[in-house]
């Protein structure tokens, strides 16, 4: 279990915090205060969004970058643990959640 934990805890903060959610991310908006303010609205969209929603627009609709990362770290994940099969639908709904999360 904490093997587990230790592989999600890497995959899904590995590049949170960089432009884009990604490691060579470049910045498009260079002004501190304007840079905040996209954040933030950023990330009110994305604190509301809900799993319902999710299944019926997608991740795209709403954040291109998000849905990118979120592919990107599943991806990562399904590496990690060589697997080959369809995620259920909970642990795609946790997965999700978790995500937003970070």
């Amino acid at each position: 279990m904490f093997y587990l934990e230790a592989l999600l805890n890497r995959a899904f903060y590995e590049d949170f915090e960089s432009i884009g959610f990604q490691k060579s991310g470049s910045e498009r908006i260079l002004n501190p205060i304007q840079k905040c303010e996209a954040n933030y609205a950023s990330f009110t969209l994305l604190r509301g969004l809900t799993w319902d929603e999710v299944l019926k627009k997608g991740t795209k609709h709403f954040s291109e970058e998000f849905s990118r990362f979120c592919d990107r770290k599943m991806s990562e994940i399904v590496a990690m643990l060589e697997w080959n099969r369809a995620w259920p639908e909970p642990l795609l709904q946790a997965f999700f959640g978790a995500t937003k999360n970070v």
